[in-house]
């Protein structure tokens, strides 16, 4: 929807307004931010958005992003802003820099982003190459 893609693009604002205006508009702007998290993650569209690493990214994820790179500011913006920067690392982004076979499979090696979910290990994914996606079945953290 457009509110969700707008939330992707105006986010880098409302971190700018928290970062550097006035107290009551940094409150206000983290509070547009958090609900645009929620709408974008629980909007049940999973709209996607293009962004510099892949073309198709659920809004939410790519918001998410945007929470990351403001980490220093929602960390030091009190319970709210932590709140925030938790509910932005359950989006976790895995940047695939060199894949080797093994096995039946095959293992990635690469940077995680966010927080890779609690549990048995195992989490469907997609993986964005080329223009394309492509579902993962079994995602497994080693390291």
């Amino acid at each position: 929807s457009c509110t969700t893609t707008a939330a992707g693009k105006t986010a880098p604002i409302l971190l700018a307004i928290a970062r550097h205006g006035h107290p009551q508009a940094g409150a206000t702007a983290l509070g547009l931010l958090d609900d645009a998290l929620a709408f974008a993650t629980h909007d049940g569209r999973r709209t996607r958005v293009a962004t510099p690493y892949a073309e198709a990214v659920p809004v939410c994820c790519a918001l998410a992003d945007h929470l990351r790179r403001g980490a220093d500011l929602l960390a030091a913006a009190g319970r709210e802003g932590k709140l925030l920067l938790a509910e932005a690392a359950a989006h976790w982004r895995f940047d695939v820099r060199e894949v080797a076979a093994e096995g039946g499979g095959a293992v990635a090696l690469g940077s995680l982003s966010g927080r890779f979910p609690d549990g048995d290990g195992t989490r469907v994914a997609e993986l964005h190459r080329g223009g394309r996606i492509t579902a993962l079945e079994q995602v497994v953290l080693h390291y």
